[in-house]
């Protein structure tokens, strides 16, 4: 995911560079970004970003922090979902859940 804005107390920043940031589990409600840098709690992420081949723009609302070794994960709630993108995320999640299990139980686990 390449943040191309962050919006702090109702002032969004145009970032001169784009902030690559990874993108991990994915649901309606949230999303788990990884980023190299300290970021503060509180700031909106706004990105475009395609799943299941459908081009969304993204606002995520950084809601708590943890700090690892290789770098910083965030909890954000996703703000302003269409009810077309919330389902476009709901088949994505559930084709990843099957995916999953899928490769479960072809190892053997």
């Amino acid at each position: 995911m390449e943040v191309n804005q962050i919006v702090v107390s109702k002032y969004p920043m145009v970032l001169p560079k784009i902030l690559p940031m990874q993108m991990h589990n994915i649901s309606v409600g949230g999303v788990l970004l990884f980023c190299y840098l300290d970021l503060g709690l509180g700031l909106y992420f706004c990105s475009t970003v395609t799943i299941d081949g459908v081009l969304m723009n993204i606002v995520c609302e950084s809601l708590r922090k943890e700090m690892l070794l290789d770098g910083y994960y965030y909890g954000c709630k996703l703000r302003g979902l269409t009810m077309s993108e919330q389902q476009v995320i709901r088949h994505f999640v559930f084709q990843e859940q099957m995916r999953f299990r899928r490769l479960m139980l072809i190892s053997g686990n």
